[in-house]
């Protein structure tokens, strides 16, 4: 390492380790006096490696150590040999297209003139890169920072790959190489491209699967809250059930005082405000209050609606071979499912069957569809990529209850029959 490559490394070299962990990584500064001993040590190290004259290769690898650790907080291996690979990359790309320039001798290029004008080019595109990073936003320390150790190795194992090619270049170039090492140099160039093509899409489809399961992930979450609302909604209705079963005496005393008064048409006010009650209508639809709160929640507004026709068949015993949480998840989805078809029909029909004896729970959904060939696997929204999941999660609850589930259609009626062993 020359005197001049020593002034290089503190100024411009400095800067470009400090842009990469700052926007390629997105690594946190320290103190301003962290800051100012890491680029204070790292240059007199660096003299110090000019003054025992260890080769430049060495010297750059101990300064970016020295001055990422120092200079920015939680620094780990891979951050130091990443900054390394992706410096050595850049200068190593800037130099070798100064061999489209005509010279009159190719050991030129090895001066310091050459290495250092290639490293300052390489600086101002390091610079332009990190300005786009920001301008852009783009998620570059999000990748790097999502990846797993065997990820990070593989990539690193890439950049050495192409930092191979370079040299591999520059021996042809500068005619260093005999005969022998160029054929096995030939050969190591083909495998070595066939290997980081192979590492750079496994990567690339790491990263894209990872993505996609975040997002499926973060919809399942949002599902699973709005199945949670449920339970807490069919609690509530539960105590306010218990609460009017308290209080029906009451009502009926207030009914046999307002008939010994003859105040009919008080009567007739009392007896519609008590069935305007939406407690009332959840009493004994199926004997459970999961069911019943969600009958509710879903159909209550078209409950009395002219064109809408329901109808409940039995009724839930008080032990049932699956929880609260899988009920309502498949119940909501269920009713879900036959609402939205219902809404797009002329004839609005409804019917909810429960059979359960001492062998297994019959559970039985029918409602109208408008097209006898509707495929159930696929989702009628737009957004099809955000929905689709009711299907899917009723399955699952079955599937993990050892039970079964179908969906059969006959002419413009959808029936689900759904089976749980006692």
């Amino acid at each position: 390492m020359s005197f001049y490559q020593w002034i290089y490394f503190c100024t411009i070299g400095s800067l470009e380790f400090i842009l990469i962990g700052k926007f390629l990584f997105g690594l946190r500064k320290r103190n301003l006096m962290w800051r100012i001993s890491a680029v204070f040590l790292a240059g007199t190290v660096g003299y110090l490696c000019h003054l025992v004259e260890i080769s430049e290769i060495y010297t750059e690898f101990i300064w970016i150590t020295i001055l990422l650790l120092l200079y920015f907080q939680r620094v780990y291996v891979r951050h130091v040999v990443l900054t390394f690979f992706c410096i050595q990359i850049i200068d190593n790309l800037i130099w070798s297209m100064m061999y489209v320039f005509p010279v009159s001798d190719a050991s030129e290029l090895g001066s310091d003139f050459y290495i250092l004008l290639a490293g300052a080019i390489g600086f101002v595109i390091l610079c332009v890169v990190c300005r786009l990073i920001q301008k852009k936003q783009w998620k570059v320390a999000e990748f790097f920072s999502d990846l797993s150790k065997k990820e990070i190795s593989l990539f690193c194992v890439g950049l050495f790959t192409i930092l191979s090619l370079f040299a591999f270049v520059q021996g042809f170039y500068l005619e260093e190489m005999t005969p022998t090492l160029k054929r096995i140099s030939v050969f190591f160039c083909i495998l070595v491209v066939i290997i980081m093509l192979i590492i750079f899409f496994y990567l690339e489809n790491t990263v894209q699967k990872k993505r996609y399961l975040e997002k499926i992930s973060e919809v399942n979450r949002n599902y699973l809250h709005a199945q949670t609302q449920y339970i807490e909604q069919s609690k509530a209705r539960y105590e306010q059930l218990k609460g009017f079963r308290h209080d029906v005496k009451q009502h009926f005393q207030v009914l046999e005082l307002l008939a010994s008064q003859k105040q009919y048409e008080k009567i007739e006010e009392y007896i519609q405000k008590i069935q305007d009650e939406k407690i009332l209508k959840t009493m004994n639809i199926t004997g459970n209050v999961i069911a019943d709160s969600l009958i509710m929640d879903v159909f209550g507004e078209n409950m009395e609606k002219a064109d809408w026709n329901f109808s409940f068949l039995g009724k839930f015993d008080e032990e049932i071979p699956i929880d609260e949480m899988s009920l309502c998840v498949l119940l909501s989805n269920g009713f879900r499912n036959a609402k939205e078809a219902l809404e797009t029909c002329g004839d609005k029909v409804f019917r909810l069957e429960i059979k359960q004896d001492e062998k297994e729970l019959c559970i039985f959904m029918e409602n109208s569809i408008s097209n006898p060939d509707t495929d159930i696997t696929k989702t009628g929204k737009e957004d099809a990529e955000n929905h689709g999941y009711g299907i899917r999660n009723m399955k699952k609850v079955v599937e993990e209850n050892k039970g079964t589930i179908s969906w059969d259609v006959h002419g413009k009626r959808m029936r689900v029959s759904i089976y749980f062993p006692m």
